[in-house]
């Protein structure tokens, strides 16, 4: 009797509060949190609506305003190295308009398999997530803002913050911080904290370290133990938590990079040993904890990285990458850019036996993680798609479609074939198309696979690639 009581008065909770703030619980999550233990257990999904092995990635080098063929070393005493105008010239020659664009096509990427005609901004709303009423919702966003050179750009932090404001999160609940132990992030910060109100919304809180945010207090990390934590995140007082990080080299034993699971050393008092620290503190209440979860995004600001392989842990940017990555679990976001990315940078040698620890640690193999290109949302129209400086236009058709689909490339001027290749939702091929620039820019599909199948109603992504550029988009098909 007594056992069937409580049952029933754990069903009853659990319902309640989930109807009280339209958040499905899953059981196992429910339960941990009853019991007052929220850590990480393999199999749990960070997001109901998203993979959390799903990373997203853009590459265009009009990201940056600096000519693509500009000599490196020219290309970066302009945009990182120049001492007297470094902070403000990151910002100068980034494109905020196409940086902001690419990751609503990012976010779309994300939520697609579940939700395949969303729009970018029902795609933030099932991305971010809250328990409270989204006014009296608290954000704390991390930043990896460390070097001078070579900091998260201002374009991809406003974007997160109007993203929530546009949510309801009021701009004084959203604080960015970072915690160092000399100047340099103070500098950074400082810089931010000028462009509130210009490059960065009105209201929103700068922090120096934790001091906007409880300061420290201890926490336990599996593996370790207590350990020192920014006080209102290991309180669960923050309920949301995004971290934005650089894709930079870094010393063996956290496999050779610095990147999303590595930032937390300006949450957590950082541990120096190896791998399985960062993936620990990843795992532990402070971060993966909450209902919902609290760190719910990751980015990683890839469109400049440093690839060299050093003792030291300062190394300005030697690369332009032209690339931006967002996840939602972050150990799998950083093994993927390590994976994608920093294998093929010159100089660049990760320790994959560590890194593979990134995704084996949280249960999986490293096949699983997804690495898929941001596609256009199929709702993009012809005018949105234009706004693209510099490209050209394809308009996809397919039969039974009231509308067509748009994606937008920056061609060769070679007249090179340009390769359309749909796939499902899921990544499994179905068609393939090859047109030459100005004698076809439009590609109609009559909804069949290479085999002459036909294939049912739906949205399908769409990858064109052309001259080593590529994009992606999505066409419905009725």
């Amino acid at each position: 009797m007594g056992n069937t009581i409580n049952r029933g008065r754990r069903n009853f909770i659990k319902s309640s509060a989930a109807t009280a703030v339209g958040v499905t619980l899953g059981g196992g999550l429910f339960d941990r949190l009853i019991a007052g233990t929220a850590d990480w257990t393999n199999g749990m999904q960070i997001n109901p609506d998203i993979d959390n092995l799903r990373v997203v990635y853009a590459r265009d080098p009009r990201m940056i305003t600096i000519a693509d063929t500009t000599p490196v070393a020219t290309f970066l005493k302009q945009y990182c190295l120049t001492p007297a105008t470094q902070l403000q010239n990151q910002v100068t020659y980034t494109d905020k308009a196409l940086v902001q664009q690419y990751m609503d096509w990012m976010a779309y990427t994300l939520v697609a398999p579940k939700y395949p005609n969303a729009t970018a901004k029902s795609a933030w709303a099932k991305i971010f997530r809250t328990s409270k009423p989204w006014a009296s919702t608290r954000v704390a966003i991390k930043l990896n803002a460390r070097i001078l050179e070579f900091y998260p750009k201002l374009a991809i932090i406003d974007k997160v913050c109007r993203e929530l404001i546009a949510l309801g999160v009021q701009p004084a609940n959203i604080v960015i911080y970072d915690m160092e132990p000399d100047d340099r992030p103070v500098k950074i910060l400082n810089f931010m904290k000028s462009k509130v109100g210009t490059d960065l919304p009105s209201g929103i809180q700068i922090s120096h370290g934790n001091d906007l945010l409880g300061g420290s207090t201890s926490t336990d990390v599996p593996g370790i133990g207590g350990n020192g934590c920014t006080a209102d995140i290991a309180q669960g007082k923050i309920d949301i938590l995004i971290n934005i990080a650089r894709n930079q080299e870094h010393s063996p034993e956290w496999g050779q990079a610095t990147i999303c699971m590595k930032n937390h050393f300006g949450t957590f008092d950082p541990i120096h040993t190896d791998q399985t620290v960062l993936v620990n503190m990843h795992k532990a209440n402070a971060i993966i904890g909450g209902t919902p979860p609290r760190q719910q995004l990751c980015i990683v600001d890839s469109l400049v990285g440093s690839g060299q392989t050093i003792s030291a842990s300062l190394t300005p940017p030697d690369q332009r990458l032209n690339m931006l990555v967002m996840g939602t679990c972050g150990p799998i976001v950083d093994y993927q850019v390590i994976d994608k990315i920093r294998r093929t940078m010159p100089g660049a040698n990760p320790d994959m036996d560590r890194v593979n620890d990134f995704a084996v640690m949280l249960g999986y193999t490293t096949s699983d993680p997804k690495w898929v290109q941001a596609l256009q949302p199929p709702s993009t129209g012809v005018s949105e798609a234009q706004r693209f400086h510099g490209g050209s236009l394809i308009t996809l058709r397919a039969a039974g479609a009231s509308r067509p689909s748009f994606v937008n490339l920056e061609l060769p001027a070679t007249g090179e074939v340009v390769q359309v290749r749909i796939l499902t939702m899921a990544g499994r091929f179905v068609r393939n198309f090859n047109i030459v620039p100005g004698s076809q820019t439009t590609v109609t599909w009559d909804g069949r696979s290479e085999n002459g199948v036909r294939l049912p109603a739906g949205t399908y992504a769409v990858h064109v690639h052309c001259g080593g550029r590529q994009a992606g988009g999505a066409i419905s098909l009725s």
